[in-house]
């Protein structure tokens, strides 16, 4: 029998080779059993000599189990090498405190080659910072003791003295058919930087929001505030941010309702960051403080995961804003009241030289008739009308705040004592007066007269708002130390210096006003009544205002209106009011010339007369350079120039400056529908020698003039 026939097919030529070569050496092949079935054995061939032929002893072991065994361990060991030799980590295995084997990358992280690492006289801890030789041989004695070890960070160091930080993963295996640890090693320097960036970036992530002067929360998706920082305790008015953690933003941060609220925030199409929403937050305590946010949207697959919310405290801001906008509203009411001032005073001068007219005429008239003459109650209604018509222009004058004339110090407590029965006539029958005036009252720098119109007009406004109903309308008078910040808050109070006031209250309990009427209470000519001109609280705010005061205002409807008056109070004491001229039956100013200047024909008219009639020579000129030419001209032969202090051209003031430059000496009173103190303040440290209020009567001029020049025949 051919016992290659006993071998596998593809090993009968290896069999057939050996046999003929007489092979000594065992080998190993695949056999064939009679079933077909294949084992590995070991061949052992010898050549003997039989009966003096040459022969083959052949022997076969069967060792498939232990072949079988050997060839998987064999290709574990290629497929180990080669996944170390390609792996990104390094890879030791230590048998017996010897390094018995690693891969190429050893090589290029430690700087040693692998022939040096493996050599017998290589000391693994080598590769170990001191720093780190602690950790390291705590988990070699564990894995001494047969115990697993869970992967550990140590510092690894290089042959040229760099430390790496690793993570070194270990495990017990046999190595060798002999215990060994099989340890991969990864370098974490790149992981180790980035967490340092990370660590550094969330300090200052933590620094930026723990320092930012605006409360920020970073809340789910449900608002649920997960992070708040100190000023959101702060702005919360709570001691610890944490104790807003698990609270709702959406019942903290109240919105109003038309206008962007949390569930807009979680919609398809809103921008990832919004800006510039106002609302209010609510604080611990209850109350609110106006804020402003700006919300972020976290998404995670398109989803809103949560919120950020940036809360800016907005309380200074709106305080300011609500001060600009008084500061503009009393602005634009001090400009309505400077421009109503100038129309309203340039309408009283205008009208007072139209008066002049009348009311001169109607003088000259009175002295012409006879005591019984048809004409005279006429001419006496006329003059009459003409005084009340100058009584309106007045109270124009005095919302124009030029209408102060003689200022002397007043007990304002004993002004409205004098006019009790005046004040007691002037209200309703159904209302009751009640004083209350403060008898230690200091005085105030005023014109009296205009004082009793301030009353008299409060006094007439309160009772017309009490009507027919009953009620009660109390004046009240006393001093009250005030600030800067109450003169603010006054009608008319700014530039005002604070200080002591005397207070003039008059408060009624009639129907009160709302917000819009109080607010044009002291407009020219706005009126709730059907009768009326609308200027007697007009007239009462210039007065005011002419005397350096201001006026506060306290009116609800249905609840009644309190006018309260600050004048600035003066020292010393109060003045008592000077004697009245006595009446003058004659005057003779024959053998005098005045000089009439004005640029109104009917006011020079009216005045020639009732000069002429007084035995005076009367010039006429219509313009300030005319009366210069005339005055050149009969220089000394002019006692009196009458000077109109408006004029087209060369005004009033500029024409007594030239006539001064003319003659020092020259006599001049000047003529104006405005009053004395607006007019003559101009003319501060001029030689004046008069001043006439127009409209006048004929005896008004005459009286000036005799002032002036002598010709008083009294008896």
């Amino acid at each position: 029998m051919d016992v290659t026939l006993l071998a596998a097919r593809d090993w009968r030529e290896k069999v057939r080779r050996a046999v003929a070569q007489g092979l000594q050496e065992p080998y190993v092949a695949e056999g064939l059993r009679k079933d077909g079935s294949t084992f590995w054995g070991r061949v052992v061939g010898t050549n003997v000599a039989f009966r003096g032929e040459r022969c083959r002893v052949t022997s076969v072991e069967d060792i498939t189990e232990q072949y079988l065994a050997e060839k998987a361990l064999k290709e574990s060991e290629q497929k180990f090498r080669s996944l170390a030799e390609r792996s990104p980590n390094m890879i030791f295995i230590n048998s017996g405190g010897r390094v018995v084997y690693a891969n190429p990358l050893c090589e290029e992280k430690t700087g040693y080659t692998v022939e040096e690492i493996t050599s017998d006289d290589f000391d693994f801890r080598r590769l170990v910072a001191p720093e780190s030789m602690e950790t390291v041989q705590k988990a070699w004695e564990r894995h001494r003791a047969g115990q697993d070890v869970e992967p550990y960070e140590y510092l690894f160091i290089t042959k040229d003295g760099r430390k790496i930080p690793v993570v070194n993963s270990t495990r017990l295996i046999e190595y060798g058919g002999v215990p060994a640890i099989l340890g991969v090693v990864t370098d974490i320097s790149r992981v180790k930087e980035a967490e340092k960036k990370l660590r550094i970036s969330e300090q200052r992530y933590r620094m930026l929001v723990e320092t930012s002067p605006d409360a920020i929360l970073h809340t789910d998706r449900e608002t649920r505030i997960l992070m708040a920082n100190r000023r959101a305790a702060a702005l919360a008015g709570i001691d610890r941010p944490e104790r807003l953690h698990g609270a709702l933003a959406a019942e903290i941060l109240k919105f109003p309702a038309s206008g962007t609220c949390i569930e807009d925030l979680k919609g398809d199409n809103v921008p990832s960051v919004l800006g510039g929403i106002e609302c209010e937050f609510l604080r611990a305590d209850g109350t609110t403080v106006p804020v402003e946010i700006s919300a972020s949207v976290l998404r995670e697959d398109g989803e809103p995961s949560g919120f950020i919310f940036v809360v800016r405290d907005i309380t200074e801001r709106k305080q300011l804003e609500q001060e600009r906008r008084n500061m503009e509203r009393k602005l634009l009411h001090a400009q309505k009241l400077e421009s109503m001032g100038v129309l309203a005073g340039g309408i009283a001068h205008d009208f007072n030289n139209l008066l002049m007219g009348i009311l001169g005429n109607a003088s000259l008239a009175l002295a012409d008739l006879e005591p019984h003459h048809p004409a005279l109650d006429a001419v006496r209604r006329v003059e009459q009308s003409a005084v009340r018509a100058a009584e309106l222009t007045s109270q124009m004058l005095a919302y124009s705040g030029k209408g102060k004339f003689v200022v002397r110090k007043v007990n304002l407590s004993e002004l409205v004592r004098e006019m009790t029965e005046l004040l007691r006539v002037s209200v309703a029958k159904s209302a009751a007066l009640r004083l209350e005036l403060d008898d230690s009252l200091p005085p105030v720098e005023a014109d009296a007269s205009q004082l009793r119109q301030v009353v008299m007009n409060l006094i007439t406004n309160a009772s017309e708002a009490i009507g027919d109903e009953s009620g009660v309308i109390t004046v009240f008078t006393g001093t009250q130390e005030v600030g800067g910040d109450y003169l603010d808050g006054t009608l008319i109070g700014d530039g005002l210096e604070a200080g002591k006031y005397v207070v003039l209250e008059v408060t009624d309990t009639g129907c009160g006003m709302d917000e819009q009427t109080r607010s044009r209470m002291f407009d020219p000519f706005f009126t709730t009544k059907f009768t009326g001109r609308g200027l007697g609280l007009a007239a009462v705010l210039g007065i005011v205002r002419g005397h350096g005061g201001t006026i506060k205002v306290y009116s609800e409807s249905g609840r009644g209106t309190t006018v309260k008056v600050l004048l600035p109070a003066a020292s010393g004491e109060a003045e008592g009011e000077g004697l009245k001229s006595k009446s003058i039956e004659r005057i003779d100013l024959s053998g005098r010339t005045v000089l009439v200047v004005d640029d109104e024909e009917m006011v020079r008219t009216v005045a020639r007369e009732i000069l002429e009639r007084a035995g005076a020579r009367v010039i006429l000129a219509s313009s300030g350079r005319q009366c210069l030419e005339l005055y050149s001209q009969q220089k000394g032969g002019i006692d009196l120039v009458l000077l109109d202090t408006t004029m087209p051209g060369l005004s009033g003031e500029e024409t007594f400056r030239k006539l001064r430059e003319l003659d020092p000496d020259v006599r001049v009173v000047l003529s104006s529908g405005y009053n004395a103190q607006e007019v003559t303040s101009r003319f501060a440290g001029k030689p004046l020698s008069g001043f006439l209020q127009k409209p006048y009567r004929a005896r008004d001029l005459l009286d000036v003039a005799a002032s002036v020049l002598g010709g008083r025949n009294e008896r």
